[in-house]
Parts: structure tokens; C-alpha cells; sequence
């Protein structure tokens, strides 16, 4: 029979508290409008609007009529009102979709953020998270060109929430993929195989961990190690550009920041009090639109407060000390 001592009790306990929490940005709902216009002082960014992954970023994206529907997502319905959707990667981070979803030709499909006003658009997305250990953004491009660098992530450090002076800025570009396997940390949603050719698409995948340059407060340069993960995949036949062949794709990326709390560019008292995505690029070489970065979802992890360690190891050493006193 198996027995549990009150010592590995406390340690399975201390196991449980000490692994990281992750918070879906946004809630039930994601980042639909009310939390975008919150994190942008009452009002919707400009240069990102938003758009829906069936009319806009998939291309009315078919295969043989059949729609890149809720049905043949990976998606975990969580219920409510409107349907809700969420999403996880094979590392088991979960992102919560834009709680307005719908999905189909003619519907008015909310799903992502995109990039509409060229070079330079941007959009700010609260955070206010104490202990923010990593950061994951549901990322992906349309139109950008092969190996360019179309995409940044800036995060912001502060004292306290909502903090607006005294940040500490962590600014992140990502690179495009260049068409071949194991590079970029982002990519085009299209992967194009015959026919028809959507500009800046790529056939190439993702690297699974890159260590990239930090840009801190404008000045110096530290580094980030960034993750990459496919979370979706729907085989077309037919796009709205015409007939071709190919994939249309969903990946994420996650922002690890350790190295920034080892070195001390960041202090664990800090509060990761809000993200940027800034579009960069102008498109690629062939498209006549420019490049759109399109964002669905961001998750962060947050390790357990000092206090509740301390808590926990106090009452280790209190189980320790009794069964000591009993031998």
C-alpha cells in the first residue's frame, strides 16, 4: 500500500504552489474590443482593426466548400454567452479567442487583430502582472516578405499596475520566416503548395527556440529566448486569389524572461504592466498591400508570490521539526 509521509505531503504541496499560474489577457472574452479600448486609454488603437480569420486573414480559405470551421479547429468550447473558444498549444498554453466569434463566408467573423495603416501602426495591450516569468502571443503575418523583420514586441516593467513612468522597456523584433525549415519566429499564415501564390507566403516551419537580442530602455541589449509552436492547420483548395493548394496556419511564441531577471535588467518585484505589437514592414517584394501582423491572443505566466513560498516552507519546517520531535 502506498503511504505518503507527512515530508512528501508537504513537498507535492510546495510542488503545487511553486509552478507557474497562467492568465488568458482579457478573461473569458480575449481581447476583444472593451479590453482593447481599457489598455488604450478609452479608445480603439489606430492601425489595427479588427478582423476575422474566414473574410480576411484566411482569404475565404475553402476545401472543396468546406469552411475552416469551429468544427475541424482544435478548439475547446468553454460555453457561455456569446460561444466561447479556447485554443492551446502542444506545450499546453491555452489562449482564449475573441469572445464575439463567429465563423463562415458573410458572417461578420472577429477573430484577430491586424495591421491596417502600414509601417508604424501599433497596438497597446494591458497587462498589470506582478511576477510575469513568460509571455505568449498568438502571432502570425500576411503579406510580409520572406526572412524580413516585419513584427516587434516591446514589454513594459513598471513599480506597481498601471504604472506610466519609470518603465522599463524590453523591445523584441521577430524575423520573418525565410522559407526553409527551423528559421523565423513568425510567419505567414499562408503556406502555399500549388497555383495560386498569396505574396509573402511561406512553405518553410518555424524555429523551436531562438535566443534574439533585447533591446532594454532603448540603450543597451540583453537577450530573450523565444519559443515557436504550430497550434493550427487547415488544408485549402481554393482561396479567394483563385484555385491552389496549400495551408493556412496559426502558431505561437513565447517570451522567456529569465535571463533579464538573472542578470538583473528586471527586479521581481516588477510588474509586466502592458505589451506593444508594432508592424514594421511594407510588405513583400509581390504583394500590393502591405505587410499585416495579426494578433489573437496573448497569455502570460506568473510565479507564486515570495509570500506564499515562505508560507509553505514555514509550514514544512514545522512538519519537519514535529516529526522530528516524535523519533
Amino acid at each position: 500500500m502506498l503511504r505518503l509521509t507527512s515530508i512528501s505531503m508537504a513537498a507535492i504541496l510546495l510542488g503545487g504552489v511553486a509552478s507557474a499560474a497562467q492568465f488568458q489577457l482579457g478573461g473569458f472574452n480575449g481581447l476583444n474590443n472593451s479590453y482593447i479600448a481599457a489598455s488604450n486609454g478609452g479608445s480603439l488603437p489606430v492601425g489595427f482593426a479588427q478582423k476575422g480569420y474566414q473574410n480576411y486573414l484566411f482569404l475565404n480559405a475553402q476545401n472543396s466548400g468546406v469552411l475552416p470551421t469551429p468544427g475541424s479547429l482544435p478548439f475547446t468550447s468553454t460555453g457561455g454567452l456569446p460561444p466561447k473558444d479556447q485554443l492551446a498549444d502542444p506545450s499546453n498554453v491555452s489562449f482564449n479567442m475573441i469572445g464575439n466569434s463567429t465563423y463562415g463566408l458573410g458572417n461578420l467573423s472577429v477573430n484577430d487583430w491586424q495591421a491596417t495603416g502600414g509601417t508604424g501602426s501599433s497596438i497597446q495591450v494591458g497587462v498589470n502582472r506582478q511576477y510575469v516569468t513568460s509571455a505568449y502571443t498568438m502571432l502570425n503575418n500576411e503579406f510580409g516578405g520572406l526572412g524580413a523583420i516585419d513584427t516587434s514586441v516591446a514589454f513594459y516593467f513598471g513599480a506597481s499596475a498601471g504604472a506610466t513612468t519609470g518603465l522599463t522597456e524590453v523591445l523584441v523584433n521577430l524575423t520573418n520566416n525565410n522559407g526553409t525549415a527551423g528559421n523565423g519566429q513568425i510567419r505567414s499564415v499562408f503556406n502555399c503548395v500549388s497555383g495560386v501564390v498569396v505574396p509573402g507566403c511561406s512553405t518553410g516551419t518555424l524555429a523551436p527556440s531562438s535566443t534574439l537580442s533585447a533591446l532594454i530602455n532603448g540603450t543597451t541589449t540583453d537577450t530573450v529566448t523565444v519559443t515557436t509552436n504550430n497550434i493550427y492547420s487547415f488544408a485549402y483548395t481554393s482561396l479567394a486569389l483563385g484555385s491552389g493548394t496549400g495551408n493556412v496556419q496559426l502558431d505561437d511564441q513565447g517570451f522567456d524572461f529569465s535571463h533579464l531577471y538573472q542578470d538583473g535588467t528586471l527586479n521581481s518585484s516588477q510588474y509586466l504592466v502592458n505589451m506593444v505589437i508594432t508592424e514594421l514592414g511594407s510588405g513583400s517584394s509581390t504583394a500590393t498591400t502591405p505587410s499585416q501582423t495579426a494578433l489573437s491572443a496573448i497569455t502570460v505566466f506568473t510565479a507564486p508570490e515570495p509570500t506564499t513560498i515562505l508560507l509553505f516552507l514555514s509550514g514544512l519546517g514545522v512538519i519537519g521539526f514535529k516529526r522530528f520531535r516524535r523519533q
